[in-house]
């Protein structure tokens, strides 16, 4: 139940940055700052 609840969380903050990315056209530093997403969870990402 946890896991699913942080593993939606997660998903949603890459949504968000996904879409303001999209919209908004900022960089990814000013991103960065809006949402920040642990590295731990990035690395994971980037290795799958």
């Amino acid at each position: 139940m946890l896991e699913n609840y942080i593993e939606d969380k997660i998903l949603n903050k890459i949504t968000i940055f996904n879409l303001l990315f999209e919209f908004k056209k900022l960089s990814f530093d000013e991103l960065n700052e809006i949402i920040i997403l642990p590295e731990k969870v990035i690395l994971q990402l980037l290795d799958e």
